[in-house]
Formats: structure tokens, sequence, C-alpha cells
């Protein structure tokens, strides 16, 4: 028994061989497919199967790959900046439709609701250029980014050669967008649920503050002023001195309060 049971185990190992090739997948009718096929198993990396399953239904494209957190082309859409459609022709949309609360709620604001985008494609129009990008989220294997949002940018060269890897239209509309994002467009820096926000309505809220409206001991309130004002103006000879344009400051009130502000 010990003896045949020895030499099957020997057969069935001698019928491998030390490597095993696999072969790729037949992609499916579409690229949702490729993705819930690829959801069903063991998850590496979203974005080499994307990446393929586009590669190959747009072969006279382009593909660039970028990170929608330093380069959200639906927010540079939605600030009017470019055109993006919702592709009519692909009902495989997956959308999280997620509630938002009123930062403010004494003048009666009950928030809004926005779509997550998990996956989806658009249609993109920036500058009198065309693109189709897929808006996908997934992992990325062992590169610290699992769960982030890739925006996948395809676009058909006009020239109609050979594809490269990239196109100066491609490379134009992700360095707009991310110089856009970089900039306050009637904004205000707010740290809330663990990352930086633009808050425009906070921006908003403050126009019509001013220093009357602060009640403060009047020698203490001139000098904030004079900090204030004097760093704002004095921007330009930071920059003459290279010197980093940001002031900290530290303000504390009544011993009894125990009460400190850092402000930077």
């Amino acid at each position: 028994m010990k003896q045949g049971g020895s030499q099957a185990a020997m057969a069935t190992s001698q019928a491998y061989d030390d490597f095993t090739v696999i072969l790729p997948r037949v992609p499916s009718d579409s690229v949702y497919g490729d993705l819930e096929r690829h959801s069903n198993a063991a998850r590496t990396s979203t974005d080499l199967v994307i990446s393929s399953s586009l590669r190959h239904r747009y072969p006279d494209h382009t593909l660039a790959l970028t990170l929608q957190y330093d380069c959200n082309l639906l927010a540079f859409a939605s600030a009017g900046q470019a055109e993006a459609l919702l592709d009519p022709s692909h009902d495989e949309s997956l959308l999280y439709r997620s509630f938002v609360p009123p930062v403010r709620r004494l003048d009666g604001a009950v928030g809004y609701l926005v779509n997550r985008v998990q996956f989806a494609k658009y249609q993109y129009r920036w500058q009198d250029h065309d693109f189709l990008v897929y808006v996908v989220s997934g992992e990325r294997g062992n590169a610290g980014l699992d769960g982030s949002v890739i925006n996948y940018i395809l676009h058909k060269p006009e020239d109609h050669g050979s594809v490269k890897p990239m196109t100066t239209p491609t490379d134009n509309l992700i360095t707009a967008v991310a110089q856009y994002s970089l900039e306050l467009h009637e904004e205000i820096l707010v740290f809330d649920q663990g990352w930086w926000q633009k808050n425009h309505e906070l921006w908003e809220s403050v126009q019509k503050a001013a220093w009357s409206d602060v009640i403060l001991d009047e020698k203490m309130k001139q000098s904030l002023i004079a900090d204030v004002e004097g760093f704002f103006d004095e921007r330009e000879n930071y920059h003459e001195f290279a010197v980093p344009w940001k002031v900290q400051s530290v303000y504390c009130f009544h011993q009894e309060s125990q009460f400190c502000l850092l402000a930077r």
C-alpha cells in the first residue's frame, strides 16, 4: 500500500514541469465584463487588467493613466474648463450615490447628493480635442494605492500614423488639470475628514467679514491687522530672498481660559 502510494505520488509530480505557463485570458464582450471577471478572483493589479482590455478594444488610440487624486478630470469639467459626458451607449457604469452634509446648518442648508464613480466611461472634450476617459477604482497590488481611482485617457492621434505611448493633447490636458487643481478658485483649504479639501462655501461666508466685526483689545487688534496685511504685502520680498512664503503665529488669550491659537 505504501509503495503503491509513493509510486503514484512520484508519477503525479513528474507530470508537472517546474514552471507553469499561464495563457492570457480572452477578453470578454466589454471592458466592464473584464473588470467583473477580474473582481471575482484574486486581485493584484486592476491597472494591468483595464489597460490590456482598453488596448485590445482601442488599438488606434493612445492610453495614459493618471491618479484622480492629483489629476481630477471630472472636477476640471465640473468647473467649466472641459466637457465630460457620461457615454450614453455605455450602460455598465458603477456609481455610488452619496450624501454630503452641509458645512453650516444655521442658514437652513440641507446638503446635497454626489456620485462617487467606481466605474464609468466618459466622452471628454477639451480645447477642440476629443478623448475617451474611463474612470475606475481598483487595486494597485503592492503599490500602496489600493482603492484609489485611476483615469484611463484614450486619444486617437489626428495624424493617423503609428500609435505612440503618449500624445501632445493628452499631455497638455493632464498638465492643465494638474495646474488648475493646485490653484484656489474662490475657495479656502480646509483640513477635514483626514485630508485637505477646497471649500467654496467658507470662502463665500468670509467675504462679508470685516475687521470692524472682530471684538478684541484695540491695541492687540491693530497688531493683528498689521501682521496679516504686512504678510500679504511682502510676498515679493519673500520671493526675492528665496524664502518660503509662509508665517506661523501663536495667539494666547487670558490665562484663565488657557486658550491658545496656532495660525499658519
